[in-house]
């Protein structure tokens, strides 16, 4: 049976001149852009998700690292594409900026194979629109921000943009195009190698392509093409898996298979669990709502419409003639999408169904790369829409993302006061509000605001709205950079300064790291990075054969052996055939290192006004604060009278077990009420200060009368005296 199978030639709107005016444009524009931020980091930070990635690269060009214990293994595509880089004899700052560079030439060429995707898919719509649209979805916070880390999301990114233009071309033409079908089968092959969770794509991509197969839109020659492809990559880059498992990864611990991963999440869940899971499943949803400003909403809405009339077109015409028209090329594409986001949508709340963080509940960083897809879809189908059509979408998306916002503000205050990684939800308003810290009523208020300036532009121009968008995200992107990252940078710049006065006199030696079972975890892993060419071991036993310690404990350097001050440990010798290449050395790198509790003077201020005036607390906050007491739910703690502390760089031990302790008694100083507040101190200032906030939780057990609101440190020890505070208290009839 021969048929005929469409047009010859594949067509892209507009001159070959043109096109590639613009996509320099484009590839130039989001270039400048992430390399602003890139080549002013000077550390890793993300311990040990970087530590994985850099790992993999120094193995790869020879270096000799290792794994601290139960170190989960991680993606390492980045590290194929950026380990010659270690043979350039580059310091550890030029190294990591290096590195970070691929990611900026990753997320710039992924935003022209976007570009190329949907000017195959919409010959009718506006170049400029095009334009928009990808470098709305690029400037999205996450993809800035995960560029200036080496992590494994820049390269899952460019997997996925660069899997779904291959298979775009190929549904588009009627030419064999082999070249094409076996960079497809490449992109399916290394996208699980750059995370795991690159899964997602591979599943999704065989699905497509085998209805394509059925539906005649892909050859039975191209089929065999990418499957070739495909499986030799996987061949190849397992094989560099079993290398990095076996050499670097000695100490790891890695899931033996995709089912026994998903059978050990699913134990996790019981009907005593039903509740935070469903937590975890509406949480990261509403991240992503409020995360897109509602854009969302029309991206899955269109993209399910678009999939489903194609799958209703293609089972009627499964007998005409094979279709590569551009309806059906859009259709597929629209599935492999959907399917990619909903398989990583589930994969992030399974991973995440024994939520511990606080930032488990909202986890966005396994999703955001598909974010710019969907955000681009969403531009590029409502610029085609009236501008009638364009406001109701706009305003059902923001009115969504607001209520879910509204939602999550009755989730139990214990999450909020949990510990909080922030790159996993970088893209959301919490930055704004303390660093590390989730605010569900600063997210509110903040995506309120920001959905009613967006909607309040389409009344105006469709441009000016992905214009304001453009802002948005570019200066959220912006000013993530300048908390998260440049504290990152200052909190670890002494492993850099160290690097400067020590790297050449450490090459080829064994460091050891002494203290706790962190300690010798997340700092030697930073040692490792300042000296790439010495060897860190991770064993926390005290061990003959090393040659340098970085301790600590305290007591273990001595005053003759040191060689280096840290900010809270010292850096010392204790090889003594090697000595005397560093006698007389001792670089004072920050401060003295303080060894004991009794050494610090704690200190906390209170704002003046409140310390003469007090706080007062009348029936109706009585009420509320009863309400809030065992749960913290609800709106109601906020309404709350409320107390700031500001505590100096030496009013706390910095251990993670310090919480800032306050609580009631009477004028004859008996105890009422207490509770706490958990400190994390990444919090920080660059001057070594933070701030706490407590809401005031006084109830019934506190009848009318004056009391005194005590505020101190806690840590292990028990309650720090030397440095409480107290504040006049009265509890109105």
């Amino acid at each position: 049976m021969s048929f005929n199978h469409g047009a010859a030639t594949l067509k892209y709107s507009g001159s070959n001149r043109t096109n590639r005016f613009f996509e320099v444009f484009v590839f130039l524009w989001l270039l400048v852009l992430v390399l602003y931020v890139t080549q002013q980091r000077s550390f890793p930070y993300n311990f040990d998700d970087e530590y994985g990635v850099l790992g993999s690269a120094a193995v790869l060009a020879g270096y000799d690292w290792s794994t601290p214990a139960n170190m989960p293994f991680y993606g390492f595509l980045l590290a194929i594409f950026s380990f010659p880089l270690f043979w350039l004899d580059l310091e550890p700052t030029v190294l990591y900026r290096s590195i970070l560079a691929v990611n900026a030439v990753f997320v710039a060429t992924s935003a022209v194979l976007a570009l190329r995707t949907i000017r195959l898919l919409s010959e009718a719509y506006s170049e400029l629109w095009r334009i928009l649209a990808v470098i709305a979805g690029f400037s999205y916070p996450a993809v800035i921000h995960y560029s200036a880390l080496a992590l494994g999301e820049t390269a899952l990114l460019f997997c996925f943009f660069f899997t779904a233009y291959h298979l775009t071309v190929l549904l588009h033409s009627s030419e064999t195009r082999v070249f094409n079908a076996i960079l497809l089968g490449l992109g399916i092959g290394a996208a699980q190698y750059a995370h795991p969770r690159g899964v997602a794509f591979v599943i999704a991509a065989i699905v497509v392509i085998l209805y394509a197969l059925r539906a005649r839109s892909i050859l039975f020659k191209q089929f065999g093409i990418i499957t070739l492809s495909a499986l030799l990559s996987i061949v190849a880059l397992a094989s560099v898996k079993s290398h990095l498992l076996t050499v670097f990864n000695t100490h790891g611990h890695v899931s033996s298979s995709l089912l026994s991963f998903v059978d050990s999440r699913f134990s996790l869940l019981s009907f005593d669990r039903l509740i935070p899971f469903l937590q975890v499943i509406f949480g990261q949803l509403t991240y992503l709502l409020t995360s897109t400003f509602g854009l969302l909403l029309p991206a899955v809405a269109i993209l399910t419409s678009i999939t489903w009339m194609n799958f209703k077109n293609c089972e009627m015409n499964l007998k005409s003639n094979p279709d590569n028209s551009v309806a059906r090329s859009r259709g597929l594409l629209s599935g492999f999408v959907l399917l990619s986001f909903s398989i990583m949508f589930a994969a992030s709340v399974i991973q995440m169904a024994g939520a511990v963080r606080g930032d488990h509940f909202f986890y966005g960083r396994y999703n955001e790369v598909m974010v710019p897809a969907l955000l681009i879809a969403s531009i590029v189908f409502l610029s085609h829409m009236s501008k009638k059509m364009v406001l109701r979408w706009t305003m059902a998306g923001c009115l969504i993302a607001v209520l879910s916002a509204i939602v999550i503000g009755w989730y139990p205050e214990d999450i909020f006061q949990r510990k909080t990684h922030f790159s996993t939800i970088t893209s959301w308003f919490v930055h704004s509000h303390g660093l590390w810290e989730i605010n569900p009523r600063f997210i509110l208020f903040g995506t309120a605001a920001a959905v009613f300036v967006l909607a309040g532009s389409v009344l105006f121009s469709r441009r000016l709205f992905v214009t304001v968008l453009i802002t948005f995200f570019t200066s959220t992107a912006l000013y993530n950079f300048e908390t998260q990252h440049k504290m990152g940078d200052r909190e670890w710049n002494e492993f850099n300064e160290l690097a400067a006065e020590l790297g050449d006199k450490m090459a080829g030696l064994q460091l050891q790291v002494r203290g706790s079972e962190l300690n010798s975890r997340i700092k030697g892993e930073a040692l490792q990075i300042a000296f790439p060419k010495s060897h860190v071991n991770f064993e926390n036993d005290i061990l003959n054969d090393v040659d340098a310690v970085l301790d600590y404990q305290g007591g273990y350097c001595h005053e003759n052996t040191t060689i280096a001050y840290m900010r809270n440990a010292s850096f010392c010798v204790v090889n003594d055939e090697i000595y005397e290449q560093f006698e007389g050395l001792a670089v004072p790198l920050d401060i003295n290192p303080v060894r004991s509790r009794a050494e610090l003077a704690p200190a906390i201020e209170i704002n003046e006004g409140l310390k003469t005036t007090g706080i007062r607390m009348g029936k109706v906050d009585r009420v509320l604060a009863l309400i809030a007491k065992e749960y913290f739910t609800g709106w109601f703690r906020y309404c709350l009278p409320s107390v700031t502390a500001a505590i100096s760089q030496s009013g706390a031990s910095g251990n993670e077990n310090n919480e800032l302790g306050v609580f009631i008694t009477d004028l004859s100083g008996k105890w009422l009420e207490q509770w706490r507040v958990p400190l994390d101190f990444h919090q920080r200032r660059s001057d070594g200060s933070m701030r706490a906030t407590s809401s005031v939780y006084a109830q019934s057990t506190v009848p009318p009368g004056k009391y005194w609101l005590n505020i101190a440190l806690i840590d292990e020890q028990g309650w720090d005296w030397r440095g409480s505070r107290k504040i006049p208290f009265t509890v109105e009839q």
